[in-house]
């Protein structure tokens, strides 16, 4: 089964997150595994931002990431940053907050996965 993925991105001063992977996102429990999310932080004009950090928070009980329940990242020189080695806990619904700061400007979104499969 997929996971079936919204995302609900707001533009808070001159920063904004863009999924660029994990929406239909495949998370097998069995597995432990979940397909990594990617974003890309852009300013006001639409160009990605390197250096920005980006912290992913996983709202819920549902999964951790190395044991833990938020990590951080800086983004890369193409303003990318990505999440891996989410490991799926319990079936279900699945929330993940992103939020990225650069020079005083932040930015938030939030994925909601509506399904962890055990198949």
């Amino acid at each position: 089964m997929l996971a079936a993925a919204s995302l609900s991105a707001y533009q808070q001063s001159s920063l904004r997150i863009v999924v660029l992977e994990g929406e239909g996102a495949v998370n097998v429990i069995q597995q432990k595994t979940a397909l990594r999310a990617v974003v890309e932080v852009r300013d006001q004009n639409n160009l990605p931002v390197p250096g920005a950090t980006v912290t992913f928070a996983i709202a819920s009980k549902g999964a951790t990431v190395a044991g833990a329940q938020s990590v951080t990242i800086v983004t890369n020189a193409t303003g990318q940053a990505a999440l891996s080695g989410v490991t799926p806990l319990t079936s279900g619904g699945l929330q993940i907050s992103v939020n990225a700061t650069f020079n005083g400007l932040t930015a938030t979104a939030q994925y909601t996965f509506s399904k962890a499969t055990d198949d």
